[in-house]
């Protein structure tokens, strides 16, 4: 079927990102993506203005969406499918 709402794996990012710091290659092996895909994911994050550096590794970033913010983008998401 055709998925009209976001990736499912930006979410699985958004997830690794909740929880730990990560980078898009740290994105690329833990998801197994590709350069390109890895960096669209990463901007797409940027963009939403969700992406907060770390403090000891400015290469590193987290996600700083709660779990109840990640699951409204969700349920927003699986409704436009």
């Amino acid at each position: 079927r055709k998925q009209k709402g976001q990736d499912p794996v930006f979410f699985d990012a958004l997830r690794i990102g909740m929880e730990e710091t990560i980078s898009i290659s740290y994105l690329q092996r833990k998801l197994g993506l590709g350069f390109q895909k890895a960096a669209r994911i990463w901007d797409m994050m940027k963009d939403m203005g969700v992406l907060v550096p770390d403090e000891k590794d400015p290469k590193r970033s987290r996600v700083n969406l709660t779990q109840e913010e990640y699951e409204e983008l969700l349920s927003a998401n699986d409704e436009e499918e």
